[in-house]
C-alpha cells in the first residue's frame, strides 16, 4: 500500500496551477497590448514578441488547467485549484474569440 503525498505536495500542485494560469494570462495580455500598439509595418520585435506570446498562452494555459484539475482532485485548498484552472481558460477561450474574431 502506497501512502498519500504529502500535504505540502499537493499544495505545490495548486500553486503550480495558479503560476502556470497568471503566466498564460499575462502572455495573452501582452498580446492584445502589445499587437494593438503596432502598426502593421513589418515583422518587428514587438510583432514577433505579440505572435510568440499568442501561440504559447495557449500551450501554457492549457497546462494550467490540465494542473488545475489535478490540484482541484488532490489538494487540499481546492480554491487555488480552482483559481489556476479558471487563470489557464481565460488565455485559451481568448485565443479561440480572437481566432474567431479575425476569421469573421
Amino acid at each position: 500500500m502506497t501512502p498519500n503525498a504529502p500535504s505540502s505536495s499537493r499544495r505545490g500542485l495548486a500553486i503550480t496551477s495558479v503560476v502556470l494560469g497568471a503566466v498564460a494570462t499575462l502572455m495573452i495580455l501582452g498580446y492584445w497590448l502589445i499587437g494593438g500598439a503596432l502598426d502593421g509595418q513589418g515583422l518587428s520585435n514587438g510583432a514577433v514578441l505579440a505572435v510568440l506570446s499568442f501561440y504559447a498562452s495557449v500551450v501554457v494555459g492549457a497546462a494550467a488547467v490540465l494542473v488545475g484539475i489535478a490540484a482541484v482532485i488532490v489538494s487540499r485548498p481546492r480554491i487555488l485549484g480552482i483559481v489556476g484552472f479558471i487563470l489557464g481558460a481565460v488565455p485559451v477561450v481568448g485565443f479561440f474569440a480572437t481566432l474567431w474574431g479575425q476569421a469573421g
